[in-house]
């Protein structure tokens, strides 16, 4: 298998060898614009949440979580074309043979690019809690969707805590299928109205 999950460049784990053969793949910079376009897909299924907690006790959470959200998707979306356009130009000049791939790849990590993912990611994280919060509110059947989004983006996260590649790889792959599931959860028909509206 030519594609293997990439080790953060400070690790142990890192190869410079390891990251030439993955970044340079087809499917890598493919999977990665497919995430860009389904974040931005994203904020319109957010708008569109947004809209349908208008009513009711959850709408105080809604506009909040809102903004929060889509603040986090804009800044994410940066981080995710640096992943998507930038490594694998730096995985061709590996395969050219230049040996500063690590030193670059550190040069990048240690500007701007963690700082403002990790800002990213937390009012990403912030915006999805504050919408489990107005979903759970809302009452059934959408209830279980709002337990599901942090979950889902706890396991997006999995790079951030060290674990060991593959199965960080792992749980961002579950993690993928959990937001599917919330997805399903808030599509299903209405009891009584095409908007979410409270449970007594």
């Amino acid at each position: 298998m030519k594609e293997r999950p990439l080790a953060d460049v400070g690790s142990a784990h890192f190869s410079g060898a390891d990251f030439a053969a993955t970044a340079s793949a087809v499917s890598y910079q493919a999977g990665w614009m497919v995430l860009i376009a389904g974040t931005v897909l994203l904020v319109f299924g957010y708008l569109a949440l947004c809209v349908r907690l208008a009513d009711g006790p959850p709408a105080r959470f809604a506009l909040p979580s809102m903004i929060l959200t889509i603040s986090g998707v804009v800044l994410s979306v940066g981080v995710f074309g640096v992943f998507a356009f930038v490594y694998p130009a730096i995985a061709d000049r590996y395969a050219a043979g230049d040996t500063g791939t690590a030193d670059l790849l550190k040069a990048i990590a240690g500007g701007a690019l963690m700082p403002c993912s990790a800002v990213g990611g937390l009012l990403y994280l912030a915006g999805t809690t504050g919408f489990a919060v107005a979903i759970w509110r809302s009452g059934p059947p959408y209830r279980w969707a709002g337990v599901l989004l942090p979950v889902y983006y706890l396991l997006l996260l999995a790079p951030v805590f060290q674990l060991d590649p593959t199965i960080a790889y792992v749980l961002e792959f579950l993690g993928a299928g959990v937001l599917t599931a919330a997805g399903v959860l808030l599509v299903l028909p209405g009891r009584s109205s095409s908007k979410v509206v409270a449970s007594p």
